[in-house]
């Protein structure tokens, strides 16, 4: 969902994501520290049997 303020030139955006096969640890290759290793989805790697998780993610971009 996005919403925008003072026209286009700020913006708030909200998401989620839901993994809900097991999440496999080699989707994260490409991660880094900055993200705690849950490369760009904002999900980690499953722990044995373990699968079902969400993430709930939001921003604010301002256009100056």
């Amino acid at each position: 969902a996005n919403r925008y303020f003072a026209g286009h030139n700020a913006k708030f955006s909200a998401d989620i994501v839901w993994g809900i096969d097991t999440i496999d640890a080699t989707i994260f290759s490409g991660s880094d520290a900055l993200t705690g290793g849950a490369g760009i989805t904002g999900l980690r790697a499953d722990e044995g049997d373990e699968d079902g998780q969400f993430a709930f993610r939001t921003q604010f971009q301002i256009f100056f």
